[in-house]
């Protein structure tokens, strides 16, 4: 929900008659209208004003999920939503825009532009993706519509800390941070806090990151793990003191994310896993956190992810005195197209070991 949005409909207004634009009903698993104890009413009502057209939600049982997830999905097991393929998702949220646009809806195309720019990054265009982020905090900020400016410093924090552009990045969680706490956006405010203890970590201030993902922790167990309580953990692993910390931190995640959990917490979690494994010179761990991340996303592979696995592989393989050249010069190549300079350090490291 926006907590920020104007003109909300009033239960029991206008959209109560004939006259309604925005009709929302609720359905079982067949298409059957289901009682619902005021969802669809409460949904109606909390919808931006110039909103019309139809909103169905379906509540089904555990099994249908999993019939649905294996006949669309190819995942044979139960969720809370249905997901989509990125580059579907990401043409879904175009003609989103498209119609935003025709009917003048500046205000609610900008977290459409946000969830475009994040799957720019998924699909291999950091510098696409920033440059929407840009344009979407100046309109956010033109408009005072300060969820969607929210959104757009805490997605665009997260691009620049994970392609290691830390100093463009300290602005984004700054007003990140001030605008998520003054609207209480505690999601939104827990990956920023993520963020900011990778930061921290990155300028070696330790005790500082770990306080960041001490109050991350706590937000994620008000507003549930599921949305990034992995992320946490992973921060929280990678700002541990001792290998039983770390150890217990990573169990802790893995047991989260068998439990399903929003999509950015896979890749998150399983990206720093790799790297921590690195670090500490765990290369069978590294590999066997690249195939989890592999696995995950075997129906719908991604160039981000596809580089995320390979350089994990690579550097593994150099690791344990076994470096393919080539493997890591592809993964050299890879990284400069997809603008993740924060990735290269380890890999020139690796190829100079080679010569």
């Amino acid at each position: 929900m926006d907590p920020d949005s104007k003109g909300r409909r009033q239960p029991g207004g206008a959209d109560a008659g004939a006259g309604r634009t925005l009709h929302v009903s609720v359905t079982d698993g067949r298409g059957r209208a289901v009682r619902d104890g005021g969802l669809s009413r409460w949904l109606a009502s909390i919808a931006p004003s110039v909103a019309r057209g139809e909103v169905a939600i379906a509540l089904v049982s555990d099994a249908h999920s999993q019939k649905l997830n294996s006949q669309y999905r190819r995942k044979n097991r139960p969720t809370d939503v249905l997901s989509f393929p990125a580059d579907s998702a990401h043409s879904a949220f175009l003609r989103c825009l498209d119609l935003c646009a025709r009917e003048s809806l500046t205000r609610l195309a900008q977290p459409n532009h946000c969830m475009v720019a994040i799957l720019d990054v998924y699909l291999g265009d950091t510098d696409a993706a920033l440059a929407r982020f840009d344009r979407v905090r100046r309109t956010a900020r033109d408009l005072r519509y300060r969820f969607a400016e929210t959104m757009c410093e805490e997605a665009a924090s997260w691009v620049l800390v994970f392609s290691g552009r830390f100093d463009e990045a300290r602005d984004a969680l700054s007003r990140g941070l001030e605008l998520a706490r003054a609207i209480g956006a505690r999601r939104f405010e827990t990956i920023l806090l993520v963020n900011l203890a990778r930061m921290r970590m990155h300028d070696a201030n330790w005790d500082d990151a770990r306080r960041c993902l001490d109050e991350a922790w706590t937000l994620s167990e008000e507003v549930g793990h599921r949305f990034a309580g992995p992320l946490v953990l992973a921060g929280l692993a990678a700002a541990a003191r001792t290998e039983g910390e770390r150890k217990a931190a990573l169990e802790h995640g893995e047991r989260w994310l068998r439990d399903e959990c929003v999509s950015h917490c896979y890749l998150g979690f399983h990206q720093a896993a790799i790297d921590i494994a690195l670090d500490h010179g765990h290369w069978d761990e590294a590999e066997r956190q690249a195939a989890l991340l592999e696995d995950y996303l075997r129906d719908e592979p991604l160039p981000l992810t596809d580089f995320i696995v390979a350089r994990g592989r690579a550097l593994a393989a150099a690791g344990r005195g076994e470096a393919d050249v080539a493997a890591l010069l592809q993964c050299r190549e890879r990284a400069s197209a997809l603008q993740l300079a924060g990735y290269l350090p380890s890999l020139e490291r690796a190829l100079a070991a080679t010569a």
